[in-house]
C-alpha cells in the first residue's frame, strides 16, 4: 500500500459519505448502518492523519501554513466526531461536526500555503503558539456546535 498517494480528496470523500449516512439515518436506519458509518469515519481520520504526517516530514517548519492549520483543526474535529460516533451511537453529532470539518478542508484549499514563520530560533514558540491556536479553534468550533445542538 503506497500511502504517499493519499490526497485531500481521499479523506474529504470519506467525510462526505459519513455525513450522508448521518443525514440518511435521521429518516431511516438499515442493518449495517453503524459499522459502515464508523468505517468511513475511521478511514477518513486515518487518511487525514497520514496525509498530514507525510506532509510534516522533512520540512524545517512542518504544518506551519494557514492551509495546514485548517487541515489540522479539521483533523481534530474529525477525531472528536469519530470518537463521539463510536461512544454515543444514538447522537447524530456528525450532522453538526462534519460540515465544520468539510468547511475547514475547503478553507484550506483557499488559504495560503506559505509558512507563517521560517526562523529556526522561534521554532519552540511557534510550536507552542500553533498548538494553542489549534486548541482554541477546535474548542470554539465544538462550543458553537454544542450550542446549536
Amino acid at each position: 500500500m503506497d500511502l504517499t498517494r493519499i490526497t485531500v480528496f481521499c479523506f474529504s470523500a470519506s467525510y462526505v459519505v459519513a455525513f450522508a449516512l448521518e443525514a440518511f439515518s435521521a429518516w431511516r436506519r438499515f442493518g449495517v448502518h453503524r459499522p459502515v458509518l464508523l468505517g468511513f469515519a475511521a478511514a477518513g481520520v486515518f487518511a487525514h492523519a497520514t496525509y498530514l504526517a507525510l506532509r510534516a516530514t522533512g520540512d524545517p517548519a512542518p504544518l506551519s501554513s494557514p492551509a495546514d492549520w485548517c487541515l489540522v483543526a479539521a483533523l481534530v474535529l474529525a477525531g472528536v466526531y469519530a470518537a463521539g460516533a463510536f461512544t454515543s451511537p444514538r447522537l447524530a453529532i456528525g450532522l453538526f461536526l462534519l460540515p465544520a470539518v468539510l468547511g475547514l478542508i475547503l478553507a484550506s484549499r483557499m488559504a495560503s500555503t506559505d509558512p507563517l514563520s521560517s526562523q529556526r530560533s522561534s521554532y519552540l514558540w511557534g510550536v507552542l503558539h500553533s498548538g494553542s491556536l489549534i486548541l482554541a479553534t477546535t474548542t470554539v468550533t465544538l462550543g458553537l456546535r454544542a450550542g446549536v445542538m
